[in-house]
């Protein structure tokens, strides 16, 4: 028995090459000792029996009213979370036949299956309501899809769909180690997805994007094509405001040619064309045009 303030763990049962039942619980009453921001409680329980020929893991737990110090987040772990995993041994190779993630907010499964000696996967997840992160788009998103092993890595075919115009899918290959892939990747959201990050900027509009990820899995990687047609966008600290706002990026090198333009609130209209960097330090080349642009300012200048 090992047993802290927030932390007591137990195990027992025996361990041997001819047959293993070994049963272990972990119990923290809070977690906010992991450090700031983390809080609630957490329990698992785990149960290795068989050989490394001919085993079994089963893994169970309980979360209540978890916490990780990111809003968003929090939001999706409030509550009572569960989890459950079976995991298959056979002749020393593991595979995952269930494992499951449930709260009020978020539901994943994955099961598995070996065909000869390949471990094939089905996967699904489900939020329930994409307002707990974005207000504004209320309803459940969805992805769902199958991961093949391949060799080296696994070929995935994985579909995504929700409210704020979401409907995308990504297939390829992705390698075991995660490290690389060589995926397509193609679909339509809303722009205002990006809302949370570029805050208290705005964007609004239909996007669509046609891309490739060869390569580690780094922005320079990518390749292809992102349209926004008709879009708004607005900085409210700056003053500007755009319309008819249409916007087209080719990817390509570890960089995205730009070609933009939009009307002006205050009148007139502004034209940007050039190249800027997908990697730190986001080096850019870019030229902007004003054609009977009006700039304002009601305390400064127009």
């Amino acid at each position: 028995n090992v047993d802290a303030s927030a932390l007591s763990t137990t195990a027992s049962g025996t361990l041997a090459s001819t047959g293993s039942n070994i049963r272990a619980n972990l119990a923290f009453s809070d977690i906010s000792t992991l450090g700031p921001g983390f809080g609630g409680a957490l329990a698992v329980d785990a149960v290795l029996t068989g050989t490394p020929q001919n085993g079994r893991i089963t893994i169970s737990g309980e979360g209540q009213g978890l916490r990780v110090g990111k809003t968003q987040a929090d939001n999706l772990l409030r509550g009572t979370s569960t989890v459950a995993a079976a995991l298959a041994i056979r002749d020393e190779t593991l595979l995952v036949e269930l494992a499951e993630l449930t709260n009020q907010q978020v539901t994943a499964r994955a099961t598995g299956r070996l065909d000869g000696s390949r471990r094939n996967f089905a996967l699904e997840a489900r939020l329930a309501n994409l307002a707990v992160i974005l207000p504004e788009f209320p309803g459940p998103v969805t992805l769902a899809g199958t991961a093949a092993e391949a060799g080296n890595a696994y070929r995935i075919d994985l579909r995504g769909k929700g409210p704020a115009q979401i409907d995308a899918r990504v297939t390829g290959l992705l390698g075991k180690a995660g490290g690389t892939a060589d995926l397509q990747l193609s679909g339509t959201l809303q722009a205002a997805l990006a809302n949370v990050i570029l805050e208290p900027r705005s964007i609004s509009g239909p996007a669509r994007f046609d891309l490739t990820l060869r390569g580690p899995l780094a922005m320079e990687s990518l390749a292809g094509r992102i349209s926004l047609q008709d879009a708004r966008f607005s900085d409210v600290e700056l003053g500007i405001g755009m319309t008819d706002l249409g916007v087209n990026a080719v990817l390509a090198g570890g960089r995205a040619s730009v070609d933009a333009s939009g009307a002006l609130r205050t009148g007139g209209r502004v034209a940007a064309q050039g190249t800027v960097g997908l990697a730190a330090p986001y080096d850019a080349d870019v030229a902007i045009n004003l054609t009977r642009a009006t700039l304002r300012n009601p305390d400064l200048f127009e």
